[in-house]
Order: structure tokens, then C-alpha cells, then sequence
């Protein structure tokens, strides 16, 4: 081979290991990392997606009362209709929390009564509508 050839072929090689991508690769969306999303309130903000805020929190509730999720309403009353003890509504803060990543404080833990009310402090902490 003749030495032009080889310094075309070398300058050919070049420019294609620094070309642009091709439109098809342009048009593709970026691909995202994957990560561990610790804020859960932030992850439901920013994904924009409905969230089954009332379906999970009478799933909690079902189970810290030991009741089947079928029968519990927005309007049952913690110690009236649920039949259940402080300790009990302690416990149901506390994996409340713990399942949406928010904190209950004492002064609004005290107001909320229902589960409707306990549904609706959730979706308000998770700027939900």
C-alpha cells in the first residue's frame, strides 16, 4: 500500500471516532441513572403520578387493627369504630410515617381523629390534591 492511502485511511478513522451522533441517537432521550430515592414525598412531587395515598393508609390501617380493609371507612373513628388504644394510634403514626417518609407532629397527630382525616394530613403533606 502506498503511503497517501494509509494517511487517508488514518484521517478517516480520526474524524469518525470524533463524529457527531447520528440523528437516531440524537433524537433518543437521555437515559437516567439509576438512584435510591430516600425523600418519598419529593419522589411523588416531582413524577407527577397519582398515588393510592388512601388505598395504602387503610392497608396500615387494616393491619395495625387487625381488621380487613373492606369494612374500614373514611369517617371510622380510631377508638370509637376501630375499637383501638392509644398505643394502637401511636403504632398507626408511626408506619404512617415511616411508609411515606413524612413526620406527623404532636399538635396535628392530637387533631386527627378519622381516617379520612389521617388520609387527607397525608395527601397534604405530599402536596397531593
Amino acid at each position: 500500500m502506498n503511503k497517501p492511502y494509509l494517511m487517508c485511511l488514518a484521517v478517516a478513522l480520526l474524524l469518525l471516532s470524533y463524529s457527531k451522533p447520528t440523528d437516531a441517537a440524537a433524537r433518543m432521550p437521555a437515559t437516567k441513572t439509576a438512584t435510591t430515592v430516600t425523600d418519598y414525598p419529593q419522589m411523588i412531587r416531582l413524577s407527577g403520578l397519582p398515588v393510592r395515598v388512601q388505598e395504602e393508609v387503610i392497608e396500615l390501617v387494616a393491619q395495625k387493627y387487625g381488621v380487613p380493609s373492606g369494612i374500614i371507612t373514611r369517617e371510622a373513628n380510631f377508638f370509637r369504630d376501630l375499637m383501638g388504644d392509644y398505643l394502637d394510634y401511636i403504632e398507626l403514626i408511626k408506619s404512617v410515617e415511616d411508609h411515606f417518609n413524612i413526620e406527623i407532629n404532636d399538635e396535628d397527630m392530637d387533631k386527627i381523629q378519622t381516617v379520612g382525616q389521617l388520609i387527607d394530613y397525608v395527601k397534604a403533606r405530599l402536596l397531593i390534591p
